[in-house]
C-alpha cells in the first residue's frame, strides 16, 4: 500500500469517525432514553452491525479492505473531533430538522383529518343515519301492515261466526223432519202388518 493510499485511507477514517459520532447522537435522539429491554438491545445490535458494515464497504472502497491498526486511530480521532468541535452543532441542526418534520407532520396530520377524514365521518354518519331510519321506518311500517291485515282477519271471522249462527239458528230443523218421517213411516208399517195379519186371522174363522 503506497503512501498516498494510506494518507487517503486516513482521512477517509477521520471522515468514518465524524459520520459514527453523528449517526450515534442521531439513533439515541430519536430512539430516547435507554430501557433495559430486549427490543431496545436488539435495536443497538443491529444499529452497530449495520454502522461497522458501512465502515467496512466505506473502508473496502478505498484500500480494498485492508485493515490496519492506524484505521482504528483515524477512526477514533474522527470520532474525538465530532465530539468536541462539531457536536453541539451537529446536534442543533438535528433538533431543529426534527422540529421541522414534526411539525410537517402535525400540519399534515390536521389537513388530512381536516380535509378527508372528517368529510368521510360526516358521510358515514349521514349513510348509517339514513339507513338506520329507513330500516326502522320498514319494520315500523311492516308491523303496522301486518297488525291491521290481523285485526281485519280477525273481525271478517268473527262477522262469519256472527252471521253462520244467525243462519243455523232460523234455519229448519231437517235432520228432526226426517227422523219424525221416518217414524211415522215406521208406525204405518207396523200399522199395516199388524191390520193384515188380524184380517187374515178373522177370515180363517
Amino acid at each position: 500500500m503506497s503512501l498516498d493510499t494510506q494518507f487517503l485511507t486516513m482521512l477517509h477514517m477521520i471522515g468514518a469517525g465524524l459520520f459514527l459520532g453523528a449517526s450515534f447522537d442521531t439513533y439515541f435522539r430519536l430512539r430516547g432514553p435507554t430501557q433495559r429491554s430486549l427490543v431496545y438491545m436488539i435495536q443497538d445490535v443491529l444499529f452497530w452491525l449495520l454502522n461497522g458494515m458501512v465502515v467496512f464497504l466505506w473502508l473496502k472502497g478505498v484500500n480494498h479492505g485492508e485493515v490496519r491498526l492506524y484505521i482504528f486511530v483515524a477512526i477514533a480521532l474522527g470520532y474525538a473531533m465530532y465530539r468536541g468541535l462539531f457536536q453541539t452543532y451537529y446536534l442543533r441542526v438535528l433538533n431543529a430538522t426534527i422540529s421541522a418534520v414534526l411539525t410537517v407532520y402535525r400540519w399534515t396530520v390536521k389537513l388530512l383529518t381536516l380535509l378527508v377524514v372528517r368529510p368521510l365521518q360526516f358521510i358515514f354518519k349521514v349513510v348509517v343515519g339514513v339507513v338506520v331510519f329507513t330500516g326502522g321506518l320498514i319494520i315500523g311500517s311492516g308491523q303496522f301492515v301486518f297488525r291491521l291485515i290481523r285485526w281485519g282477519v280477525l273481525c271478517l271471522f268473527g262477522l262469519g261466526q256472527k252471521i253462520w249462527g244467525l243462519w243455523t239458528k232460523h234455519q229448519p230443523d231437517d235432520t228432526l223432519t226426517d227422523t219424525a218421517d221416518k217414524k211415522e213411516k215406521r208406525r204405518g208399517l207396523k200399522k199395516g202388518f199388524l191390520s193384515r195379519m188380524a184380517n187374515k186371522w178373522l177370515r180363517r174363522k
